[in-house]
């Protein structure tokens, strides 16, 4: 699912982990063009493993980023949507 919060838009996805209830990863980029850079990614997850990676995304945020890879070939119009560059997707 993608929201808007603060004038970015965010990818929120239900990731089932180890635990019973799923971990939800939070996957948030600085509106710009093209293809982000790490620096304009910024990230979150309710897992145990968050902060345990020394500024590295945990496999379910990991997980979520490659989701939206196999989106971005499907649709490549969303990159734009994703990086705040339209609020419209035709």
């Amino acid at each position: 699912m993608a929201v808007m919060r603060h004038g970015t838009v965010q990818l929120i996805a239900n990731e089932q982990g180890s635990r019973s209830t799923p971990y939800i990863a939070v996957v948030a980029v600085t509106p710009g063009d093209g293809m982000p850079l790490r620096r304009d990614v910024k990230y979150t997850c309710t897992c145990p493993d968050n902060d345990n990676w020394d500024d590295y995304a945990c496999k379910h945020v990991v997980a979520t980023l490659f989701t939206l890879s196999d989106e971005l070939l499907l649709e490549p119009g969303l990159l734009d949507l994703w990086r705040n560059r339209t609020t419209e997707y035709e």
